[in-house]
């Protein structure tokens, strides 16, 4: 009783709530899955154990969201993972962009439940064929019951949150490797030049996804959250000289907005899973 009293009393010192997930790449081998699925061509597939694993770690996100009620979403992007032509569709549980819009919102309606959301678009070749963008599908098929409530917003959505500021939410995607960080701090950079410059409002924090890594960035006037992800190790041929280096993050996280505009970062990570990359005996 006394924590969900002290819950309680935290919920209250924050006039905003917000739950940020980005890059499930749902439909990989490697990624987040539903329970049970049965795919457009009447095929039942269920998640490996790795895929369980993921799952249940996003449950458990799920669950804080809902005791912090978080009364928003953000979803950052790569939310599936597409038909990955380069490698002919192998790694996916199917190619069909009908199952993975399918499997995307069995996973996403506990999270956004009673929510608002604000989607924006993550990279070319995991969620856009020719003339269609399939992630806006799925954020269209959420309004579909009644009210608009789930707002697309392409490539990048600047997201005044009051009393806070501006949000500028996209994908991101750069071409940092060694100092990723060093990255973060020239976009604040070049955001408060654009602002003397009367080019752009002020932007008071940045929240992107794109590398399955988390960092947060905080400067006293603007705050910068790289997001994690839910897609284990993928094993990528030409990327595996690499391997060290991108071993993800697991998890997500919920932004708490006070009366005074601060904002705090809540994060909820896990231990990654390996699929493709698990010890074996020799």
């Amino acid at each position: 009783m006394k924590k969900k009293t002290k819950l309680q009393a935290m919920r209250n010192r924050y006039v905003k709530r917000i739950a940020v997930v980005s890059d499930m790449h749902v439909m990989s081998d490697y990624a987040v899955f539903p329970d049970e699925f049965v795919k457009d061509s009447g095929v039942s597939i269920g998640p490996s154990d790795g895929q369980k694993i993921l799952l249940g770690f996003y449950k458990d996100f799920c669950r804080r969201v809902d005791e912090w009620e978080c009364n928003t979403v953000l979803l950052a992007g790569d939310l599936i993972h597409g038909q990955n032509p380069k490698d002919r569709g192998t790694g996916l549980g199917s190619t069909d962009l009908k199952d993975q819009v399918t499997a995307l919102g069995l996973l996403l309606a506990p999270l956004l439940k009673g929510r608002t959301s604000h989607w924006v678009s993550g990279s070319g070749y995991h969620n856009s064929v020719q003339g269609m963008k399939v992630e806006a599908l799925v954020c269209s098929s959420f309004n579909d019951a009644g009210p608009v409530r789930h707002h697309w917003h392409g490539p990048i959505a600047n997201l005044l949150v009051e009393p806070y500021g501006i949000i500028n939410l996209t994908h991101g995607g750069s071409g940092a490797f060694i100092y990723r960080e060093t990255a973060m701090a020239r976009e604040i950079m070049f955001g408060k030049v654009a602002y003397a410059s009367e080019k752009l409002p002020k932007i008071r924090g940045y929240i992107h996804g794109h590398w399955h890594w988390y960092c947060y960035l905080s400067q006293p006037d603007v705050d910068f959250i790289q997001m994690p992800c839910f897609v284990a190790y993928e094993p990528i041929t030409i990327f595996t000289k690499y391997y060290t280096r991108f071993q993800p993050d697991i998890g997500a996280v919920i932004l708490l907005i006070d009366g005074d505009g601060k904002m705090r970062v809540e994060r909820f990570l896990y231990p990654a899973p390996h699929i493709a990359d698990k010890v074996v005996n020799l």
